[in-house]
């Protein structure tokens, strides 16, 4: 229904793997383990923000990658504060 509504409306959906979201940190793309605190995403590089954020901007990341590879394009690095 997703995938109709979207079409619909001119939009794609795009499928991403789930995988390890979670536990990659969206500012340096490194595995990190999870902390003590459960809502808040704190890496080595020092990226500190909430989870649901940067499992968001992981998720972001990788439909628009899967998107460029779909049109033969390469994507850059997306980053939180880029104006879009």
């Amino acid at each position: 229904m997703i995938r109709y509504k979207a079409e619909k409306a001119g939009g794609k959906v795009v499928v991403v793997d789930p995988r390890h979201i979670t536990q990659t940190c969206n500012a340096c793309g490194s595995p990190t383990s999870e902390s003590n605190d459960a809502d808040r995403h704190i890496c080595a590089c020092g990226a500190d923000v909430p989870r649901g954020t940067n499992n968001a901007i992981n998720i972001l990341a990788r439909g628009l990658s899967a998107h460029a590879a779909a049109l033969g394009r390469r994507v850059g690095k997306v980053l939180p504060n880029a104006s879009v």
